[in-house]
């Protein structure tokens, strides 16, 4: 797995996720994996009404904002991943 590029993106409540981030952050450059460092990305699962009983995203303004933070995420991941080939 050395020198493959790594996005990492939680999922949570609370700051557990983002605090699950950084250790697995630390592991993966231990692994000499290429980590992308930004944007943290830490969507929230709870708190909000944001998902529905089959755990899709709802159309509502704080569902979209959560889509909208993990499409940044996927558009960076590209841009990341596309300049380490």
């Amino acid at each position: 797995m050395k020198g493959k590029p790594v996005a990492v993106v939680s999922v949570g409540g609370g700051l557990g996720g983002l605090r699950a981030q950084l250790a697995f952050r630390q592991t993966a450059i231990f692994m000499q994996l290429q980590v992308m460092t930004a944007p943290e990305v830490g969507v929230r699962r709870w708190g909000g009404d944001f998902f529905d009983e089959n755990g899709d995203l709802k159309d509502n303004d704080g569902a979209n904002r959560e889509r909208g933070k993990v499409q940044s995420l996927l558009e960076a991941f590209v841009q990341f991943a596309s300049k380490l080939v």
